[in-house]
């Protein structure tokens, strides 16, 4: 009977021990949970009479603070207005305008670009701050209309932005078709069909030039708003002459025959009217019957695309950039941040800022591609030692479907040296010498590195 007991007491008490253990586990859990509620970032103005304005508080942690910053500024001021779900800031406040309020600084001296989405992704300082003086406040704003002005059509013309009660242009210092396809599809169209040269439209001269520095991080936005910019009315010297100007997609553009596009490569060309001697190498463009080359500034995988397929490949397997091929005797640059969707009939035809002469510094930002080949081994690929008067040593140079390229010294160790020796047809490798272990003069015939194959 005794035993009988134990078994029913047994039998009983471990399902009800687990019940209890999963009981407190849930209200254990519970707090954890409230407290993972609280460490969201909160934010908000106060000692304003509208929710727009005000001192800046935040809740990090389950603790409230304020931020603490002499030189708070616009950027800043930004970021903290998107938090608030504003579409930008009106302007960054002088310091102590709204009162040092109740709480401690919980941050100070923060470094903002103007395009972050919270406060916490900048960087700031914990530096002493006398917050009876420099607690910062924000006026932020909703109102960013804009629209294109003086065109010949409707939809290209002047940029401008609406503010305060008054519409004014946009300076183009760092604006690119990013900024530019932003702004078409705010105003409803397809995208950026072009952004003209400087000077492009006319317009009186007393009119506002409301803002400069534009800076989107992605095309795919539709709201200007959402972009980084100056603060406003601070022209930086900029003048009606650098006003920005747009030529948007309706999607209603007769087809436009592309500019002519070939990939050099060396001594080597392919401009897609002989037989493709080479499927790989940097890109140039005819324009005003002159080649020139394209900057690799925004350059990717969809700009690659176009220029590949205009040359009758299916497509492209590689973008490249930095200058990985060498340059020939072309000393134009005639395209940068160049912006292709992908579905353009050549590269001319995607959106791209005025032609000019002069965007590369030197050939070694050039724009590349590798194209797709039938039936090619993507990573089929043959390995040399180059640069040193022994030929158990030297620059390990890997050629790849063509190209020679090299590989990176991250984490290359004596076990990988030893598989490129096997491959050379030694037994293993003595030593690995990562950065400049072998000195590799860029002026010699065979310097052709092209990419970094592998890292």
């Amino acid at each position: 009977r005794d035993r009988l007991k134990m078994v029913v007491s047994w039998y009983w008490g471990l399902p009800l021990a687990l019940v209890v253990l999963l009981f407190n586990l849930f209200f254990c859990l519970s707090p954890s949970q409230a407290q993972d509620a609280s460490d969201r970032i909160l934010v908000r103005l106060a000692n304003s009479t509208n929710n727009y304005e005000g001192r800046v508080e935040l809740r990090i942690n389950g603790t409230w603070g304020t931020i603490c910053d002499s030189y708070f500024s616009f950027s800043e001021a930004q970021v903290i207005c998107r938090m608030l779900g504003f579409r930008t800031a009106e302007r960054a406040t002088r310091p102590g305008y709204y009162g040092p309020g109740d709480y401690d600084p919980i941050i100070t001296y923060p470094y903002c670009r103007g395009s972050e989405k919270s406060i916490t992704d900048c960087r700031y300082y914990n530096y002493n701050c006398d917050s009876s003086q420099f607690t910062v406040g924000v006026l932020c704003s909703d109102d960013l209309a804009i629209r294109l002005v003086n065109g010949e059509s409707a939809n290209e013309g002047l940029l401008e932005v609406y503010h305060n009660e008054e519409w004014g242009t946009v300076c183009n210092y760092t604006f690119s078709t990013v900024d530019g396809n932003v702004a078409c599809r705010q105003l409803g169209y397809m995208g950026v069909a072009e952004v003209y040269p400087t000077h492009h439209f006319s317009i009186a001269d007393d009119t506002k030039i409301w803002l400069s520095y534009i800076r989107c991080p992605s095309h795919n936005l539709t709201d200007l708003g959402a972009c980084s910019h100056s603060e406003w009315g601070v022209t930086y010297g900029c003048t009606h002459e650098k006003d920005v100007a747009l030529k948007c997609k309706t999607g209603n553009e007769p087809p436009v025959d592309p500019l002519p596009v070939r990939i050099v490569n060396g001594d080597k060309m392919f401009d897609g009217s002989q037989t493709k001697n080479i499927s790989a190498g940097h890109v140039e463009i005819l324009y005003n019957k002159t080649w020139g080359t394209v900057c690799d500034d925004g350059w990717d995988i969809e700009d690659a695309n176009v220029v590949c397929r205009q040359l009758g490949f299916e497509g492209a397997d590689y973008a490249l950039s930095g200058g990985s091929f060498p340059a020939n005797n072309v000393t134009k640059s005639w395209l940068d941040d160049v912006l292709c969707f992908g579905y353009e009939n050549g590269i001319s035809n995607c959106a791209h800022p005025p032609f000019s002469d002069s965007y590369c510094s030197s050939y070694y930002p050039d724009a590349g591609v590798i194209c797709s080949v039938p039936g090619s081994e993507r990573f089929d690929a043959k390995v040399y030692l180059v640069g040193w008067n022994q030929s158990n040593a030297g620059l390990l140079v890997i050629e790849h479907i063509g190209v020679n390229g090299t590989v990176c010294d991250d984490s290359f160790d004596l076990a990988d040296g030893d598989v490129v020796c096997h491959m050379l047809g030694y037994s293993h490798a003595l030593e690995v010498l990562g950065g400049f272990g072998f000195y590799f003069d860029e002026r010699r015939q065979d310097s052709n590195l092209g990419p970094v194959w592998i890292d």
